[in-house]
């Protein structure tokens, strides 16, 4: 079989419908397959799935697994050639998938592919994808209150942020999670997801593996997606959200780099932590309309601060 296209689903039915709709209508061959793998949804996305797209293969979780181990339950049974990790909240458009394919299928040094993300209103989405490795200096300019700073100076943000090169195929240091194009032999080599993650960094982590291994990574322009992003965390609340992105970035440098830059990682993070809090503590009483979201991310940064 040429391709399995692998999709995690939580409470996203709709956009999963028309997601599957584009892969049917807007991908040529015929030799695929598709697996969704259901983490426990309550908003009826299984039975969707089952009465209106009968031939996939659904796998339906008693609980929410979270995005890694959810795409390993289907890397293990997938059967493609190439397997295609896919968020419900795209629409795949003509020929994208195709294009990905035979980058891939004529480039031996390449070993998986990423697509060119759209919004709906056909606008590039440029922030926030193709980010360059992760690094201290990235963590102290980017993830810290100097991002109001330095995100205005484009060339500290194209070398230390992210690539913002939309126009061209080239290569890239780290895909999205969103949709990302492998080898059947990089995942043989390199393996799956790596499940410590929750979610988020579990794909930058994957991709920091495949070029360890030796492959390289690749952007491809003319394989173009619109994509609605996020969409599965809409009822999450802002302050769960800090928790786990910043848990998934700490367990990245924990797992990847040295111990003094973990150190220094975790440091810069705390230190900015302890500032937001304080700024949002003395300017609370003036900030009505946010006091919803500022008291659930103070309290979540000092539970982050607490267990770090």
């Amino acid at each position: 079989m040429k391709l399995s296209i692998i999709i995690v689903n939580w409470n996203t039915g709709n956009l999963l419908r028309n997601c599957l709709r584009s892969i049917y209508e807007n991908y040529g061959p015929a030799d695929f397959e598709v697996i969704v793998v259901d983490n426990d949804s309550k908003d009826g996305s299984p039975r969707m799935v089952g009465k209106d797209f009968p031939e996939i293969k659904l796998i339906k979780n008693k609980e929410n697994m979270g995005f890694s181990k959810a795409n390993n339950q289907a890397i293990e049974i997938c059967r493609g050639d190439y397997v295609l990790i896919l968020n419900p909240d795209i629409i795949i458009k003509k020929n994208a998938i195709e294009n990905m394919l035979e980058f891939l299928n004529v480039n031996n040094d390449a070993g998986a592919a990423g697509a060119k993300f759209l919004n709906p209103d056909g606008s590039v989405q440029k922030a926030g994808y193709y980010r360059r490795s992760p690094s201290i200096i990235q963590i102290l300019l980017f993830y810290t209150i100097l991002n109001r700073i330095f995100r205005h100076f484009p060339g500290i943000c194209s070398r230390y942020w992210e690539n913002d090169d939309m126009d061209n195929r080239h290569e890239v240091d780290q895909i999205p999670g969103a949709c990302v194009l492998v080898k059947r032999e990089v995942l043989e080599k390199t393996g799956g997801f790596d499940e410590d993650y929750f979610i988020w960094y579990e794909d930058v982590d994957w991709c920091f593996r495949i070029k360890r291994a030796g492959w390289k990574l690749y952007y491809c322009h003319d394989a173009e997606m619109v994509h609605y992003g996020g969409q599965s965390f809409i009822n999450v609340n802002s302050g769960e959200k800090i928790i786990l992105f910043y848990a998934g970035l700490l367990k990245y440098f924990q797992k990847n780099h040295s111990k003094t830059d973990y150190f220094l990682a975790r440091s810069i993070i705390t230190v900015n932590f302890l500032i937001v809090n304080t700024a949002q503590i003395l300017m609370y009483p003036f900030a009505a309309k946010k006091r919803g979201i500022w008291r659930d991310n103070i309290s979540a940064r000092w539970r982050f601060i607490k267990n770090a």
